[in-house]
């Protein structure tokens, strides 16, 4: 099939790279140059995982995993950095007790910390009574290295690429006055100009610290829906973001750094990790937001199959690949929107 797909971020490069391994004919659109920092995708690391307060997701993870060992075999290059996942907070939070009850029923291996044990092992600060939750088998994604991947692997399976290139989606399935047999839209933020949907963009906002810390700091994040997050010195110092959804944002517009929120993020650096102020870098990142936080896929009303596809609400690039694998599982119609329930935007 001649398909077109509008977006080349995490999850449009992976459609782009499963479909044109699928033997199918692919154009990508992306309005911005390569390796932008206008959208969601932009970095060097995401945090992938299993500890989740969703058991449903959790499950996801188990079978995205899958993908991104597979995108390795296929690249030869390592795209996984295995450092573990803690996740610490109030040993009573809803949030800590279902994200176990998730690694408990999916088997994933975990284990159990105390403050002290936390700061001995990782160099992490946990407040007083709080407890942690260490996966081992979690790691970082090194994301732009992984877009990178995706295109490689898309191009030498004849996939097309057009940065700077913004869509115009017709109602006969026409992309920019070209016919297409399907289209894929993972358009982030700006998936509202092809579908009515009830998400928001927001701005978001990370940044690298320096810190004295010998023991190897693996990904982490508080065990609340509102949480801070952060990864090891992989180079550049050690991340930190908050997870909390900033303000409404039009994505068309140039994001700012927030001050106050950079100050939140040093306090935090500060208590966690002993960190230096002030910070050594700072960005920001659109977050697509959803009000139930789940993902959306909807098929467009047109005269061709018409996806959109969302993997949003600031936890979706560790999805990624296999939002990748499912967009070709619809075009080739294994499967249909109606069989993912929990996507359907409400």
């Amino acid at each position: 099939m001649n398909v077109a797909v509008i977006g080349a971020g995490a999850a449009g490069t992976s459609a782009a790279m499963n479909l044109a391994l699928g033997g199918h004919k692919v154009v990508v659109f992306e309005q911005f140059e390569r390796g932008h920092t206008r959208g969601s995708s932009h970095g060097t690391s995401r945090i992938t995982r299993h500890t989740y307060a969703d058991p449903y997701y959790c499950s996801l993870a188990v079978e995205a995993n899958r993908e991104w060992f597979e995108l390795e075999r296929l690249a030869g290059e390592q795209i996984f950095v295995p450092c573990g996942l803690l996740a610490f907070g109030d040993p009573n939070s809803d949030w800590l007790k279902s994200a176990i009850a998730g690694l408990v029923q999916w088997e994933v291996p975990h284990e159990h910390l105390d403050a002290r044990q936390t700061l001995e092992r990782f160099g992490i600060r946990l407040d007083a009574g709080e407890v942690s939750v260490f996966e081992p088998g979690a790691g970082m994604l090194r994301s732009s290295l992984i877009l990178r991947l995706n295109e490689a692997i898309a191009a030498e399976h004849g996939a097309v690429f057009l940065y700077e290139t913004p869509a115009t989606l017709s109602d006969d399935g026409r992309v920019n006055g070209e016919a297409f047999d399907a289209v894929v839209i993972c358009a982030g933020a700006w998936s509202g100009m092809f579908a009515h949907l009830p998400t928001v963009p927001t701005i978001q906002h990370f940044a690298y610290f320096a810190a004295s810390i010998e023991a190897p700091v693996p990904c982490w994040v508080e065990a609340t829906p509102d949480h801070f997050y952060g990864f090891g010195d992989y180079g550049r110092g050690f991340k930190i973001g908050l997870h909390r959804y900033g303000p409404r944002f039009t994505p068309e517009s140039d994001p700012e750094l927030d001050p106050a929120v950079l100050d939140e993020i040093g306090r935090v650096a500060v208590r966690r990790l002993g960190a230096r102020l002030p910070q050594l870098e700072a960005f920001t990142c659109l977050y697509t937001t959803a009000p139930n936080e789940d993902f959306v896929l909807v098929q467009v009303p047109n005269h061709v199959p018409v996806y959109l596809i969302s993997a949003c609400s600031g936890h979706g690039f560790k999805f990624s690949a296999w939002f990748g694998r499912l967009a070709r599982r619809l075009i080739e119609g294994e499967v249909s929107p109606s069989d993912f329930p929990r996507f359907s935007p409400k």
